[in-house]
């Protein structure tokens, strides 16, 4: 039971950290996105006026400063057709980037043309870096502004889309705190199945393998005679009416075994007390009469002895029924049981005595008489 108990509670806490770590894990990705989504806007509107002027090198060196904060891990501008114009990393400069690619795919994945406007969760994107860690991209498209149309770069008014801002940071300050979270809550998990371990082997202790050793000992004193013995009731669930149901049996226990002792005695001396009364009356009798008086006197005796012998045999042969079968109680009514037959035996004697001696005698006349 305190295994199952124990088990059951790691279950509900250990899905309860995966829940909390889930929860934490989307907030924190969630902050990562709002900060990237800030961090593309500031961008936009830092390099706007350089990219109204057509202006590179100043909307590279906005690019480089903001880039070179602590946290974001590349910067990079591609036009229309996908390629790179600026960038944090020079090497990429002037590369087509793939359509199939994770940033392309939120605007021409299953789509025959490309996607204009995009909500932020569909610009935003988490993908493994090369190094082993994760990284948050977010792309901003550069809208053709009506400002774009009047330059010398003017655009046509029908294209919406002049390129892509693509913003990634790094997830490394998220996901070491995730493993920070998740080793706090492994070892706090641990430390509460250590704590529900040891609480429900003391609650086990102390309400079923104390109360059951305790009763335990007490069945062996009550198996030794010791009828005096008690178990103490300290709960009113099933161990506590096992232990007053023990109480109440070896109480009445004890009764009925003073009950059979007092009649014992009791029978003992109203035997002592018949045999007295016999060998005063075969005293008497052979004083007396002999035969005679001792068949008249063995009559008496026999009627006087059935009497309180049936009334014992019956009240022996009632707790007989009721005595469970191998206990010493059932051993001693069986010898008191034995002794009154014994003695129905004895008086019966007597009376087979006594009427064999009832002849009647017959007057003789004297010698010489008719």
């Amino acid at each position: 039971m305190g295994l199952a108990l124990c088990l059951g509670a790691a279950a509900i806490l250990w899905a309860g950290e995966r829940l909390s770590l889930g929860l934490q894990r989307r907030h924190l990705e969630g902050l990562v996105a709002l900060s990237a989504d800030r961090i593309a806007g500031t961008i936009q509107r830092a390099a706007r006026d350089g990219m109204l002027r057509n202006d590179a090198g100043s909307v590279e060196r906005v690019i480089r400063n903001i880039g070179s904060q602590e946290g974001i891990r590349r910067v990079r501008i591609y036009n229309k057709e996908g390629r790179i114009r600026t960038s944090t990393e020079s090497a990429e400069l002037g590369t087509l980037v793939d359509i199939g690619s994770r940033e392309c795919a939120a605007c021409h994945h299953r789509a025959v043309a490309p996607r204009a406007g995009l909500e932020r969760t569909d610009r935003i994107r988490i993908f493994p870096a090369a190094d082993g860690g994760r990284v948050l991209g977010v792309i901003a498209p550069i809208y053709n502004e009506p400002q774009c149309t009047t330059t010398c770069h003017a655009h046509p008014a029908a294209q919406r889309v002049l390129g892509v801002l693509d913003v990634q940071l790094s997830m490394a300050g998220v996901d070491a705190s995730l493993r920070a979270s998740e080793r706090q809550m492994s070892y706090g998990l641990l430390t509460t199945v250590a704590a529900v371990l040891v609480l429900t082997g003391l609650l086990v202790w102390r309400m079923v393998l104390a109360p059951v050793r305790r009763l335990d000992d007490a069945m062996e004193r009550a198996g030794a005679g010791d009828l005096g013995v008690r178990v103490p009731v300290r709960s009113a669930d099933e161990i506590g009416r096992l232990a007053s149901s023990w109480n109440e049996m070896t109480d009445e226990l004890a009764r009925t075994r003073e009950e059979l002792e007092g009649w014992n005695r009791t029978l003992e001396a109203r035997v002592e007390e018949k045999t007295r009364e016999l060998e005063r009356a075969h005293q008497q009798m052979v004083l007396v009469e002999k035969m005679a008086s001792l068949g008249k006197l063995a009559a008496v005796v026999a009627h006087e002895i059935n009497n309180p012998l049936f009334a014992i045999l019956g009240v022996v042969e009632f707790l007989l029924a009721e005595a469970e079968p191998g206990t010493k109680t059932r051993a001693r009514l069986e010898l008191i049981q034995q002794s009154g037959v014994e003695i129905k035996e004895i008086v019966k004697a007597l009376l087979d005595f006594a009427r064999e001696r009832t002849d009647e005698y017959e007057a003789v006349s004297p010698e010489g008489s008719p």
